[in-house]
């Protein structure tokens, strides 16, 4: 947690420099320092000599004295050390600030257009984004250190396990070993048996089962006296789509074809549930050279083949939903630049909407997938404060309603008062989604109802419409990622499938519910579940941030969004 936050302002016009800082004072002067320099080699020469942690983010002029634009820039990018940048250009070298950012750079502001909401949200919008990057860089590290280490691990228990089994059989095969030297080598294979991480099964020439060790019946449930001396089929363990393939794999070492093989199995558990496991078999043989019994290492990769899934699942998802607004996109912009259609025809504007109407599309999709990653990773911090649910219920209605309006939708509103504990941008962000899906599926000329009501520690608040409804087969798979009620849905109404997704993870970072009620040919109702304010002060807490909780007064807001004479409890 950053106490006081360290400015490094890299800006050579004083009037600038003293726009710039009066402008962070008045956003917070107890956690802002600010050190101006006025070149780019005087910024390098601090960060070269200053200690890193002092300085939490660099705001740079890209037009300096001795700046030689974007090459200027990479020096400073290079010399931060992850310092995160943020850009402020003149309008006429917006260019070069968006080329910045394809650097490293973590945002731009235009210098005309900075005020103190926007300078603090592009501060803390770096920052945030230089620790995820960070955080990212690091998981990845620790990832690919784990995995070294434990093939490290399994590579060593493998050698280990085989010069045990080795041993055992010389000991088997020399008359010449004492019994006390024969009980040493059985006790020391017996700890390693019993002890190793991976389960140790031997199975006899008859391929029943001769040992099963602890490990084995934590991975499958089965004691070791309920499976010895059974073979495979004798008890519900192989799942069937697999037997004739394992039959094949262990015919080929009772033959002498191979003298060890890697598997990748699927067994039941005693309770019948599917457990997904890699076999090493191997063979030992006998003086005269004959199969004597096979020994198979067993790791569970359940839960690994489980996140393989997930991963080619979102991935084949992801490249389909990005793949359909490129396609779009390529094709309008070819036929444009081979010349084949003017651009200025009815025809070439037609391609150029499709082209932009994909490229919006594609930045809907790749921002709610960014946020709904990061709401769920806990990366998004919740900045909560008291609010009114009547405030967050107009603010909501009225980013929503030059939608209504354009699909002649009634929205009607009614709030029975009470004050809640959240993050307001994010709620509102919420309001609008399940607000825009009622009327996306709602008959135009219809009403999309939106109450709240309150309840015991919190407020309920619902939206209501006479949509075509949703099965009930559907009311919990729609909360899930890309899921739509009907395939075309993505399509003709231009979503992304994760809005309620979002509005799932904003809700439960919140500690509410959210869940889904549908008649079919009748409409749906969502509804979600809030905490209610802190009743120890119905005021903002001092730690609240600024512009955030009860921004309006009574008399300041809108209160004819709440008198509505059709209004009706959902």
């Amino acid at each position: 947690m950053i106490t006081v936050l360290n400015i490094l302002l890299v800006e050579d016009n004083p009037g600038d420099i003293r726009l710039l800082q009066e402008i962070l004072r008045e956003v917070t002067t107890a956690r802002c320092q600010i050190t101006p320099v006025m070149t780019l080699a005087a910024a390098l020469e601090r960060l070269s000599s200053a200690d890193p942690l002092s300085c939490d983010v660099i705001l740079l002029d890209l037009s300096l004295p001795d700046s030689r634009g974007l090459a200027s820039f990479l020096d400073l990018h290079r010399q931060a050390n992850n310092i995160p940048i943020v850009v402020l250009t003149g309008s006429d070298d917006e260019d070069l600030a968006i080329s910045a950012m394809q650097q490293g750079a973590q945002d731009y502001l235009i210098k005309g257009q900075v005020d103190r909401n926007l300078l603090w949200r592009s501060i803390r919008y770096a920052i945030e984004r230089e620790r995820t990057d960070s955080a990212l860089r690091q998981a990845k590290i620790e990832l690919e250190q784990r995995v070294w280490e434990r093939t490290r691990d399994l590579q060593q228990i493998n050698q280990q396990l085989q010069l045990e089994l080795s041993e055992r059989q010389r000991a088997e095969r020399s008359l010449l070993s004492t019994d006390r030297q024969l009980r040493d080598a059985l006790q020391k294979l017996n700890f390693h048996f019993e002890n190793s991480p991976l389960a140790v099964i031997e199975w006899d020439r008859q391929v029943r089962v001769a040992r099963w060790s602890s490990t084995a019946e934590k991975i499958f449930g089965w004691s070791a006296d309920e499976v010895r001396g059974k073979r495979p089929e004798e008890w519900k363990f192989v799942v069937p789509e697999d037997v004739h393939r394992i039959d094949r794999v262990i015919n080929r070492l009772i033959t002498g074809l191979e003298k060890q093989n890697l598997t990748i199995n699927r067994n039941y558990r005693k309770n019948e549930s599917i457990v997904h496991c890699e076999w090493y078999n191997s063979i030992l043989v006998d003086n005269s050279g004959q199969m004597e019994s096979i020994f198979s290492l067993v790791l569970d990769v359940t839960e690994r083949h489980q996140i393989d899934r997930m991963k080619d699942e979102f991935i084949s998802i992801v490249s389909h939903e990005l793949r359909t607004p490129l396609t779009s996109i390529y094709g309008s912009l070819s036929m444009l630049a081979s010349k084949l259609v003017d651009p200025h025809s009815a025809k070439g504007e037609r391609l150029l909407t499709i082209a932009v109407d994909s490229t919006d599309r594609l930045m809907r999709l790749v921002n709610d997938i960014l946020d709904v990653e990061r709401i769920e990773s806990g990366t998004v911090t919740m900045v909560k404060a008291v609010w009114t649910a009547s405030e967050l219920m107009a603010k909501a209605v009225d980013v929503i309603r030059p939608l209504a309006d354009k699909a002649g939708i009634v929205i009607s509103v009614r709030a029975t008062g009470g004050q809640v504990w959240v993050d307001g941008d994010r709620t509102i962000q919420t309001f609008t989604n399940l607000l825009s899906n009622a009327i996306k599926f709602s008959p135009s000329g219809s009403t999309v109802w939106f109450t709240s009501t309150n309840q015991a520690g919190r407020i309920l608040f619902q939206v209501r419409d006479r949509g075509r409804g949703i099965p009930a087969d559907k009311l919990e798979l729609i909360f899930e990622r890309f899921q739509q009620v009907d395939v075309s849905d993505a399509r003709n109404n231009e979503g992304t499938g994760l809005g309620l997704a979002i509005c799932r993870s904003i809700i439960q970072q919140h500690g509410g519910q959210i869940w889904a009620q549908s008649v079919l040919g009748e409409g749906s109702t969502f509804s979600c579940l809030l905490p209610r304010s802190p009743s120890a002060s119905d005021s903002v807490p001092p730690t609240a941030a600024p512009g955030e909780g009860r921004q309006f007064t009574s008399s300041e807001s809108d209160s004819s969004k709440f008198s509505r004479s059709d209004t009706q409890p959902l």
